[in-house]
């Protein structure tokens, strides 16, 4: 009889003679009859229902495990030595049970059968760890070392952005609604992405974590200005006096003004002779002291920062003062 019903349920029940007279029946008993199934745990899923391989982390904190079993039976479900509860199975062998609030470690988890001589399957194993919100810490050109400020400008078209997320997590970035790809944060957290042909105007970056509820960093917002070609406009000595393209002076300081892209900054040049750098107002108007000149020509020019354009030249003599 059991070859016959091996792996199928059959029912037993029994009747009771009275002495008296009459008869009763039992209730039915059903049987399983079968080989005993070791359970198994196949599958655990975050709370968005993404698979998370065995020994993997995640900042889900919501589980659902699911696996095989003797049909029809129970498991039970244990993290490390810590029941969880019992799962049902049914009566195809499939059995799932969800799993909420796990704590910030690892977390072994096996399922026990209720059955037989109560086998328990091979462990899963994955870490819950802490949701770490992107950010944008810092926004330059591709060849500058200078970052652009939080609703700053910038001339610069081709940018490198930096930031954190959670270590080994995609971030994903975002120039208003305007996906600009994905891009991986290492296993210190630090993420970087390069990106050309930014367009004229205001952009507002963002960095979307591509893991648990998707967390979205601090905007980081600029404007990319059209490029001016600087310009000087005069140049002064000490006592405030202009200097004439080509004219001579006895003063060793001068004063260089001109126009160039507002709130950039110009690179000044005497022939290969770096002068320093000088901020360009909201007006677009830009102011460089230049001292301890040494006699003879020098040829001033004003460049962007990025050394593609170039002012005119501004020539003037030093020549020695009068002998006293």
């Amino acid at each position: 009889m059991i070859e016959g019903n091996r792996d199928g349920t059959v029912q037993a029940m029994y009747w009771v003679k009275r002495v008296g007279g009459g008869t009763s029946a039992s209730e039915i008993l059903h049987i399983n009859i079968g080989v005993q199934v070791t359970p198994t745990l196949d599958n655990v899923k975050d709370a968005n229902g993404e698979e998370i391989d065995n020994g993997e982390s995640t900042t889900s904190t919501t589980v659902t495990l699911s696996g095989k079993a003797s049909n029809s039976q129970k498991v039970e479900i244990f993290d490390g030595t810590t029941s969880n509860g019992t799962a049902d199975v049914d009566a195809s062998g499939d059995w799932s049970k969800q799993l909420t609030g796990l704590t910030l470690t690892t977390h072994s988890f096996t399922a026990k059968g209720l059955y037989g001589s109560n086998p328990v399957s091979t462990a899963r194993t994955l870490t819950v760890i802490a949701l770490g919100k992107p950010t944008i810490v810092s926004v330059r050109g591709f060849n500058d070392n200078n970052d652009i400020p939080d609703h700053g400008f910038t001339i610069w078209r081709n940018l490198v952005l930096r930031g954190t997320a959670l270590n080994g997590q995609d971030v994903e970035i975002f120039d208003g609604i305007t996906s600009r790809g994905r891009t991986t944060a290492n296993a210190s957290g630090d993420w970087e992405a390069w990106y050309s042909g930014i367009g004229l105007g205001t952009h507002s970056f963002t960095a979307k974590g591509l893991y648990g509820s998707n967390p979205v960093s601090t905007a980081h917002t600029l404007t990319v200005l059209a490029v001016e070609t600087p310009t000087i406009a005069s140049v002064k000595d000490l006592s405030d006096n202009y200097i004439a393209d080509g004219g001579s002076t006895t003063s060793t300081t001068v004063t260089l003004s001109g126009k160039a892209t507002k709130y950039q900054k110009v690179l000044i040049m005497d022939v290969t002779t770096f002068c320093g750098y000088a901020d360009v107002d909201a007006s677009g108007d830009w102011s460089k002291q230049v001292p301890g000149l040494a006699l003879g020509v020098r040829r001033f020019t004003a460049f962007t920062v990025s050394g593609t354009q170039g002012s005119n030249t501004w020539t003037i003599t030093v020549v020695p003062g009068p002998v006293t």
